[in-house]
């Protein structure tokens, strides 16, 4: 029987696989199925990869640090990861870490106490000129010159309209000015509430930083 299937087999026409034709050679290899199967395997992993990548990083903590941040390396455009890493360095490598780290924010919380006092001293100004402009009723004056009037009613009159229109011009340039003062003055009080809310931050690390290297100091 097995002879017989194989004598069978012996007369039966070979089935070429169809070559890529003669007037797109210059495309390369015709694909089959079996090569498209792997080329959209490959698609869909890279693109389950990139999806999980993007979560990661939308759910990322900003505040988050660790020593593979700085040790690690990219070399050829790929991430390589540091073999001596914190885990298995001596506490004097980990120390120095800390302390640099430390130097680092203290840096840092100087730059922003320096701003902070400027925000302040800016601030500061900015209220008393708005205090002061607030409370201004006098302008100066302008410059006059000589009018004839034909008669005293017409004097009246005009001299009526031109105060007018003096008030109404002085008034809206006061208030010009006044929501000018105002609008710099609530953009400098945001700023300084954001240097105050990272100094805050910036100390309570520092501080945190400190502690840890005094409990690993204890347990050594």
């Amino acid at each position: 029987m097995a002879s017989f299937e194989k004598a069978a087999k012996a007369g039966q026409r070979i089935h070429r696989e169809r070559d890529q034709p003669s007037e797109r050679r210059k495309f390369g290899h015709l694909e089959k199925h079996k090569d498209y199967l792997l080329r959209a395997r490959n698609y869909q992993k890279k693109k389950e990869q990139l999806k999980k990548l993007q979560i990661q990083a939308r759910d990322k903590n900003p505040d988050e640090f660790h020593f593979g941040m700085i040790n690690d390396r990219v070399i050829g455009g790929k991430h390589v990861i540091a073999k001596d890493n914190n885990k298995q360095r001596p506490f004097k490598y980990r120390k120095a870490q800390v302390v640099e780290m430390r130097r680092i924010k203290t840096r840092e919380l100087r730059a922003i106490l320096l701003e902070s006092a400027d925000q302040k001293k800016t601030i500061e100004k900015l209220q008393c000129s708005l205090s002061l402009y607030e409370n201004k009723t006098g302008f100066k004056k302008s410059n006059s010159h000589l009018r004839f009037y034909e008669t005293t009613d017409e004097k009246k009159e005009l001299m009526n309209s031109q105060d007018s229109t003096k008030d109404e011009i002085k008034l809206n340039a006061k208030n010009t000015k006044l929501s000018h003062y105002k609008k710099q003055l609530q953009a400098r009080l945001n700023r300084l509430q954001e240097l105050q809310k990272a100094e805050r931050q910036l100390q309570s690390e520092i501080l945190q930083m400190g502690q840890s290297a005094k409990k690993k100091m204890v347990k050594t």
